[in-house]
């Protein structure tokens, strides 16, 4: 006859989880929950990082793109709506309008009016075709919009030459002569504090000047 054991009580060990291994259990999810939300952060940080890096490399390409614009802007004159015939050049602190031959643009041959300005948040350059023939110079319907930096705080524009004929040249915040474009322009953008992209201020020298 087989004899039968006699059973070992059961203890709180046997019975599950002990607190203290509880505890540590806790602990230890609570450190990989930890470790996953940094590695978002990171992920994040490291993905902004790289659209920083794309942005600073399109900096290079909208200063040359400006820089052969602007430069190019010709002294015509403009119809005005009171019949006036001043240059097709208004030069403020943050806009610029201006008319220049285009011939890189996938367009007939012919005169375009430009305009630097804010658009919102974001650089922006208008283009529409220009005839003298209309009061503003601009055709109804033709303009374009192109986006050139995304995320701007501020455009400053300023111009150096003299306001009248015979003045001291100097830099100033405004152009308005009819009669001719100025010696230089300067274009400084602004960034957000948290912005990586800089812009040194592109100083532009104009081709042509007096009609």
């Amino acid at each position: 006859m087989t004899r039968q054991q006699p059973r070992r009580p059961r203890t709180t060990k046997d019975a599950g989880f002990t607190i203290l291994e509880m505890l540590v259990s806790l602990a230890l999810m609570a450190s990989v929950a930890t470790f996953l939300a940094g590695g978002v952060r990171f992920g994040h940080r490291v993905w902004d990082l790289t659209g920083q890096i794309d942005q600073l490399a399109s900096i290079g390409a909208v200063r040359e793109a400006l820089h052969q614009r602007i430069s190019s802007a010709l002294p015509v004159l403009e119809l005005e709506a009171d019949g006036s015939l001043p240059l097709a050049f208004k030069g403020g602190p943050a806009e610029l309008t201006f008319v220049a031959a285009l011939p890189d643009r996938q367009q007939p041959a012919g005169l375009y009016k430009l305009r630097l300005a804010m658009a919102v948040n974001d650089l922006s350059l208008d283009v529409s075709n220009f005839q003298q023939r209309f009061a503003g110079g601009a055709l109804p319907g033709t303009q374009s919009r192109s986006q050139l930096l995304v995320k701007v705080s501020r455009l400053k524009l300023r111009y150096y030459g003299a306001a009248e004929p015979g003045d001291v040249k100097s830099w100033q915040m405004d152009w308005h002569r009819a009669d001719a474009l100025p010696d230089l322009a300067g274009v400084t953008i602004e960034f957000p504090d948290a912005d990586l992209r800089q812009w040194p201020e592109l100083i532009i020298r104009f081709q042509s000047r007096t009609p």
